[in-house]
């Protein structure tokens, strides 16, 4: 066992190697095999773009897709159980899991490269949010970043911020002042609250990453990960990209080595740096301004921290500048 710990920079190289060869294998992906011509080029983009036509123009991809929704919807019947001890979910007084359900569906956008999330304008759960599965990525998963996505976009992400603000927190006065409690959206909070609960989250407060010796929990593990050297390295290209204008090639290669994503995956999530510009590094200055704020109250409060109350006070806030957010708690702990 000892004789592991010793490994040359080949055997490095190799399990490297290795390692690679099974994340882009075809067993990673619900598509088995490479998608048709005919289903990937402007046609399709024109032809397929409801459940009807894609289902007749573009079979092949709707199969694979029907595969991703299952898979999604079993990543959030694994994660919804373990949310009881991170938020309130009585129904009575304090409340912070949403009653309104999401529905996962094909997003049919050509340039989509990553998963998306609409929420329901409807306060009684008759249209449902949606999470956004793109329809057009060259391969459809990889299947080893299930859970930290569902997290993201569902429970207790997107879906969990927004709904939970509008079905418990959102004012219901049609005064003239009504407008004060109505839905904003800042990105450093929405983005920066999906990556937080990404991690640490759902990493450190819940179980799902525990079994070390189960290769699927391994896998969505490294998928977690990977989402997390991901938001950094967008920060980082935003900024060299909109700032330092380094060329689209020398920011190709860079995402291309830290990442390991397609040539396609990189050129579509560079265009979006391109296109909207400090929206990927708020990302991860939510994120960590989250941690600090929690950081705040776990150590004013200490063994009387909650954190089902800390996700409360943040909650009821809605999507608010994050400096505010952060002298709202430092208020709530100094009392």
């Amino acid at each position: 066992m000892l004789a592991k710990l010793y490994t040359t920079e080949k055997d490095n190289r190799t399990a490297v190697r290795k390692f690679r060869e099974v994340l882009e294998s075809r067993d990673m992906f619900f598509n088995a095999e490479p998608f048709p011509t005919n289903e990937s080029g402007e046609a399709a983009f024109f032809m397929c773009t409801t459940e009807q036509t894609s289902r007749l123009f573009c079979p092949s991809r709707w199969k694979a897709m029907q595969k991703w929704i299952k898979s999604t919807s079993e990543a959030m019947n694994l994660i919804r159980p373990k949310l009881s001890t991170l938020f309130y979910d009585s129904g009575i007084g304090k409340k912070t899991i949403p009653d309104c359900g999401i529905k996962v569906v094909p997003w049919y956008h050509s340039e989509a490269v990553f998963q998306s999330y609409r929420e329901s304008k409807s306060v009684n759960c008759r249209t449902l949010s949606l999470q956004m599965l793109p329809f057009f990525v060259d391969n459809f998963g990889p299947k080893y970043t299930e859970w930290t996505t569902s997290a993201h976009e569902q429970l207790p992400g997107h879906h969990l911020e927004v709904r939970s603000y509008m079905e418990t927190f959102r004012s219901r006065c049609n005064d003239v002042i009504s407008w004060i409690s109505g839905t904003n959206y800042f990105p450093g909070f929405t983005e920066g609250w999906a990556t937080y609960v990404e991690h640490p989250l759902v990493t450190n407060d819940t179980d799902i990453y525990d079994n070390s010796t189960d290769k699927n929990v391994v896998l969505q593990k490294y998928g977690m990960l990977k989402y997390q050297i991901l938001a950094a390295l967008r920060a980082f290209l935003d900024v060299s990209i909109n700032y330092y204008n380094i060329s689209r090639m020398e920011a190709e290669l860079i995402y291309n080595k830290y990442v390991w994503g397609s040539g396609t995956m990189a050129f579509k999530d560079i265009t979006r740096f391109q296109s909207c510009r400090g929206v990927v590094t708020s990302y991860m200055i939510g994120q960590i301004t989250f941690v600090k704020a929690r950081r705040l109250m776990e150590e004013s409060l200490g063994p009387k921290f909650s954190l089902p109350e800390f996700h409360y006070q943040v909650l009821r806030q809605g999507e608010i500048p994050l400096e505010y957010l952060l002298n709202y708690i430092r208020d709530l702990s100094d009392r």
